[in-house]
């Protein structure tokens, strides 16, 4: 018998419902989540495109993600981190491994669906979508409080 923890179970996963939405060219995409270890393959690669930008955005450890809401994201540090991630081979290559559990216009993706001219309009609008839902999911029981009550904030340094 195989005994379970809170992190276990012997249920299955409970399939994620599929995002549908429709493009600004029409295309009608469905998104789902890529298998973990892809998934996680694009966490890993996107963490180390983006530490290799400089944002000019202060951290307040007191604050945590809470504080960045706060913060104005310059535009240009915007800039250079979708331009750090898409001159990334292996962060492309991994985006296109993630959009293969999707569907465009109701065809699994792959890299022939942007070989026509006409579709690759979609492909940097989808490219951030399919990031997004295979990413956040790795931040969303991070508590930074709690993993950073220890340290001194920018604020109570005297």
């Amino acid at each position: 018998m195989r005994r379970t923890t809170a992190f276990q179970s012997n249920n299955p996963p409970t399939p994620m419902i599929p995002e549908i939405t429709t493009l600004k060219s029409g295309a009608k995409v469905e998104l789902h989540e890529a298998d973990f270890d892809t998934a996680n393959a694009l966490f890993q690669t996107v963490a180390a495109e983006v530490i290799k930008v400089q944002t000019g955005i202060k951290f307040d450890l007191a604050k945590g993600m809470a504080g960045l809401a706060e913060e104005h994201f310059p535009l240009d540090a915007f800039k250079n981190v979708i331009c750090q991630i898409a001159a990334s081979k292996e962060a492309g290559a991994l985006i296109i491994d993630c959009m293969g559990s999707c569907l465009y216009n109701g065809q699994k993706i792959t890299k022939a669906t942007f070989q026509p001219s006409s579709a690759r309009q979609d492909y940097l609008p989808l490219a951030l979508e399919v990031m997004k839902l295979n990413v956040l999911p790795f931040f969303s029981g991070l508590d930074l409080k709690s993993l950073t009550s220890g340290f001194q904030t920018g604020s109570s340094q005297k």
